[in-house]
């Protein structure tokens, strides 16, 4: 059958439900990807793990998925209701040949999508993939009658062990865990029941597609904001919030400060490393110059990538990394197959909470020594004759184009580039101090309204 072009991103599949992704498309992509794996691992009964998140729409994706792959004459793995992160980890562990996650992530509730994974849980998506996919969709196939089978598995039992037989031990805690509506409320319900020395404050945590607590992604609606006035109103110790398919997690301290990514990101490199010394650790472009920096006085080597976790995990591979960690809130372990696991950074955190006595505020202060924007969102007409302005008025910058355009100077840096899924340009600066900071935002807001 015939696809919409615009519903292949630069890692996934995802569109509105269902204008632009629907049971037929899910029927076709489910027999397209069989045939996908089956080519590249000569499997002829390739072995494919299906999971789904709890948008309204998952259902009828998985299923219509899931009858492609018997079409096809696969072996399903039906895992039901998991969060990406979970599914990721039984695609490895299960040694199968490929995966399909139906989830649009943190993207609104009428979207969804498909994730795919090859063996080991390696990711499959981009132009190549998407080209050798499409082809098998448009030549079609069979329409049913398959000769596949299908199994129904529950794995959170498997999964929960994975890290209770890490030895964790913590002193008493006070945590509050938004769970966003998503699965990972199920996993840390039943992860907790292990640690009887943390009191878990939940929120959101039962699984609902219409995302009623503050949508599917943290950083809107002021859901971080709230988060920190309950840590407040608990006298927790900290408090977390996950994005609906919990392949991000991000952290609030016990003053209601939001942790950025990079600061978690060096935080858990520096004890990594204590552990692993001269191994590489992967940040990527949007990363704060704090990352790599503490990456090296640790010991480690610090690996540069372009933002996207396929991006990451190719570099982690390639460089046998043991850790990778992103400024969104993404953290890649090589222990769970180079893919983000949400929860065991949780626990690496608390761990270390537990383990200095200190408050999270203190613990991450080494590494909050710059000045940030944040991620700025806008919309531009032209972004080639933007970067084309932006070189002419920082000619003297150091120019990186791995990734959109870096211009970097000794006491400030900046990069902008686009969206991999929304119709937006991204623009990220930091700085040594605050005053730097406003005054090149100031600099760069005029350049980019003109």
């Amino acid at each position: 059958m015939k696809v919409r072009s615009e519903i292949f991103k630069s890692y996934d599949i995802r569109g509105r439900y269902p204008d632009e992704i629907n049971g037929e498309a899910g029927r076709a992509i489910g027999r397209a990807f069989a045939e996908l794996i089956r080519q590249r691992t000569s499997a002829p009964t390739p072995r494919i793990i299906l999971s789904r998140d709890c948008r309204l729409s998952s259902p009828e994706l998985a299923n219509a998925a899931l009858g492609g792959l018997l079409d096809a004459g696969a072996e399903a793995v039906d895992a039901g209701i998991t969060t990406t992160p979970m599914h990721y980890w039984i695609v490895g562990s299960e040694r199968a040949e490929g995966g399909i996650m139906v989830t649009a992530s943190h993207n609104p509730k009428e979207w969804n999508g498909f994730k795919f994974t090859g063996r080991d849980a390696e990711p499959i998506g981009g132009e190549d993939d998407w080209r050798a996919l499409r082809g098998f969709m448009e030549r079609g196939g069979p329409a049913g009658g398959g000769v596949g089978s299908v199994i129904e598995r529950d794995y959170l039992r498997e999964y929960v062990e994975c890290f209770t037989r890490r030895g964790f031990v913590f002193s008493p805690l006070k945590i509050v865990a938004d769970a966003s509506n998503g699965a990972v409320g199920r996993e840390l319900g039943r992860l907790f029941e292990h640690f009887s020395s943390i009191n878990l404050v939940p929120i959101a945590f039962e699984p609902d597609g219409n995302f009623p607590a503050h949508g599917p992604n943290p950083f809107l609606g002021g859901a971080l904001a709230s988060l920190g006035a309950t840590i407040a109103e608990e006298k927790a110790d900290l408090g977390v919030m996950f994005d609906a398919d919990a392949d991000r997690i991000f952290f609030v301290d016990e003053r209601g400060g939001e942790v950025s990514g990079s600061a978690i990101t060096a935080l858990l490199a520096q004890s990594i490393l204590a552990g692993s010394p001269g191994s590489a650790v992967v940040y990527n472009t949007v990363s704060s110059r704090i990352v790599p920096e503490t990456i090296r006085a640790s010991g480690g080597k610090p690996v540069h990538a372009k933002v996207g976790h396929k991006y990451i995990k190719q570099a982690m591979r390639e460089h046998d990394a043991v850790f990778g960690g992103e400024h969104s809130g993404h953290f890649y372990f090589r222990e769970s197959f180079y893919a983000e696991s949400s929860l065991f950074a949780l626990l690496m955190v608390l761990d270390l909470r537990s383990k200095t006595g200190r408050p999270l505020s203190e613990i991450v202060a080494p590494f909050r020594s710059y000045a940030s924007s944040g991620e700025r969102n806008f919309t531009v007409r032209n972004l080639a004759g933007l970067e084309t302005a932006l070189k002419q008025r920082y000619p003297d910058g150091q120019f990186d184009s791995t990734d959109g355009l870096t211009v970097e100077y000794p006491d400030w840096w900046f990069n902008i580039r686009p969206s991999s899924n929304e119709p937006l340009v991204r623009l990220n600066v930091e700085a040594r101090t605050p005053t730097i900071l406003e005054e090149k935002l100031r600099e760069l807001r005029r350049l980019t309204e003109e």
